[in-house]
């Protein structure tokens, strides 16, 4: 069994800033994701169960309501505004309002892209 984290939007924003994101040159998303879907169809037909990182992240999340409470406790730590500040006041404001109707899907996304 392995886990492997399926690409998606963060790695457009790596694409952005690639030396903070530890790539070494500039490549297409759309290769990119197209060798990862080739590497996970060859490692299922050769009998190895794959796991996503986010199955098992909304799984754990659903499993132990606890863990949701803390992702949401972070967020606010980690989500990060700029502009005036009567506006970065109101987003963070409206962000910790807004927490509590966030599902583990919304909350793993927000982990993941860390904005």
């Amino acid at each position: 069994e392995v886990m492997i984290h399926r690409p998606g939007i963060e790695m457009v924003f790596g694409l952005l800033q690639p030396y903070a994101f530890l790539y070494e040159r500039a490549f297409s998303f759309t290769e990119a994701v197209r060798e990862h879907r080739q590497l996970q169809s060859a490692l299922e037909e050769e009998g190895v169960k794959v796991r996503t990182l986010q199955q098992l992240a909304l799984e754990v999340a659903e499993a132990h309501p606890g863990v949701a409470r803390r992702v949401r406790a972070q967020i606010p730590k980690i989500v990060k505004y700029t502009g005036p500040a009567e506006m970065v006041r109101r987003s963070r404001e409206t962000l910790r309002q807004n927490l509590k109707e966030f599902d583990a899907e919304t909350l793993f996304q927000i982990l993941l892209l860390q904005p």
